[in-house]
């Protein structure tokens, strides 16, 4: 692929994912989290039905069953949690909180994989968790949303597991 096409694509993925978060919370007004987070699978699935049309797609049951079981915890549950977290918690700190997951999926990983990492890697696990804890602080987070950012974030571990385990499927 094209150099410039390829950095292109990953600056529009990082606006869409990055716009995704507060377009949620103000959607969150007007519908349930579960209605919008159904809309927009919707109209991805459609926009990427038409976009892979011409490709091959998976073969047998096994390789439809794989591909609905990763998407079940990979898409569905993972903003299910984000979306209903946002009762909670900010935009904001949802999309902090989604940060850790590949953090997370290194950790399971390594636990019940038996995934190796270098010290390099290892090193980038403790700075992302350490640039999280920074951001969550108290220092840091919104006055008086302390409670509210237990519930949410609690909420929010789900996606974590969910994710993780997307992952390594």
């Amino acid at each position: 692929m094209n150099k410039y096409k390829y950095m292109s694509l990953i600056v529009v993925t990082t606006l869409l994912m990055g716009i995704a978060f507060p377009i949620g919370k103000i959607g969150l007004n007007y519908a349930p989290p579960f209605f919008l987070m159904g809309l927009r699978y919707v109209l991805a699935g459609g926009l990427l039905a038409l976009i892979v049309a011409k490709r091959p797609r998976p073969r047998g049951r096994k390789q439809w069953l794989q591909a609905v079981v990763i998407g079940l915890f990979q898409t569905a549950a993972v903003m299910g949690c984000v979306y209903y977290s946002m009762y909670w918690i900010t935009s904001s700190e949802s999309a902090i909180i989604t940060s850790i997951s590949p953090l997370i999926v290194i950790i399971i990983a390594t636990l019940f994989a038996g995934a190796i990492y270098s010290r390099r890697q290892w090193l980038g696990v403790v700075l992302g968790f350490i640039g999280v804890a920074f951001v969550r602080s108290p220092s840091v987070a919104p006055a008086g949303n302390v409670h509210q950012l237990r519930r949410g974030s609690l909420l929010r571990c789900c996606d974590f597991v969910d994710q993780a385990l997307g992952s390594r499927l």
